[in-house]
């Protein structure tokens, strides 16, 4: 019973700096170039704070959904696996048409087997959850 409080402790306190990591975009610059003593980031032709703000968006959203899906044990939380492929390909395509990694053909092709990774990961967390609420 501790373990469970404990790790529904972090998925609160989780949950509550989520607005503080949805509002850190405001303290980008609008220019193109982020300097910091460690890495240089470049976007292409959007201001580092939109980009920011879109990404963090999706970033947020998809853990809402990842901690739903994990700490829910009802029959119907397959479904919550839409939303969270949906917002794993979107970021996917932002970063690499927005860092310019690779082409647009060979980036779904890496998408989709990031996607299918991250949802076997997922499907084997819930499935220790659960086994974790039934040994308590």
């Amino acid at each position: 019973m501790l373990k469970l409080l404990k790790k529904d402790g972090l998925v609160m306190i989780s949950i509550a700096i989520i607005p503080f990591f949805y509002y850190s975009y405001n303290n980008l610059p609008s220019s193109n170039v982020f300097e910091t003593y460690l890495i240089t980031f470049q976007t292409s032709e959007t201001p580092i704070y939109i980009f920011a703000y879109l990404l963090i968006g999706k970033l947020t959203a998809l853990f809402i959904s990842v901690l739903f899906y994990i700490f829910n044990n009802r029959g119907w939380k397959i479904v919550i696996l839409i939303p969270i492929t949906m917002y794993l390909f979107q970021i996917s395509l932002m970063l690499y048409d927005e860092l310019q990694i690779v082409k647009l053909n060979t980036s779904a092709l890496i998408s989709l087997v990031l996607i299918l990774l991250t949802l076997i990961v997922l499907f084997y967390l819930s499935q220790l959850y659960i086994g974790l609420l039934n040994k308590n």
